[in-house]
């Protein structure tokens, strides 16, 4: 099921976004979906290349606040992309939330007798 097709049952039913981060948790992905990812956080060097070339050769000098805007604005879609490739990467390789139980059960046990045997103690 697609997002948008998601979202148009979500309102027809009047679902809650639990429900949603629900189904969001057990969509698969794979490694063109974290290619594609990866691409996505190197196109922060793009925007940025843009607003140096607008910044030097732009017709108009921007205001400090125009400047402060646009770099806040970038540093903040870049730390949506790297969210959203390391979320992907999670799914990918099953890791955290997204382990099949076993392994969690397994990372739990392997926890506890780590702390029993003091391993991870400084």
């Amino acid at each position: 099921m697609k997002i948008a097709q998601y979202k148009i049952l979500r309102r027809q039913s009047g679902t809650s976004t639990d429900t949603y981060k629900s189904w969001r948790t057990n969509v698969k992905t794979d490694r063109f979906k974290l290619e594609e990812k990866i691409y996505r956080v190197w196109s922060t060097s793009d925007d940025l290349e843009d607003f140096i070339t607008q910044f030097y050769e732009g017709e108009s000098r921007m205001t400090d606040d125009e400047v402060f805007n646009v770099i806040w604005g970038l540093k903040e879609l870049h730390d949506i992309r790297c969210k959203q490739l390391f979320d992907v990467f999670k799914r990918t390789f099953q890791l955290d939330e997204y382990a099949p139980d076993e392994v969690k059960e397994l990372r739990e046990q392997i926890f506890k007798q780590a702390d029993k045997e003091g391993v991870c103690d400084d």
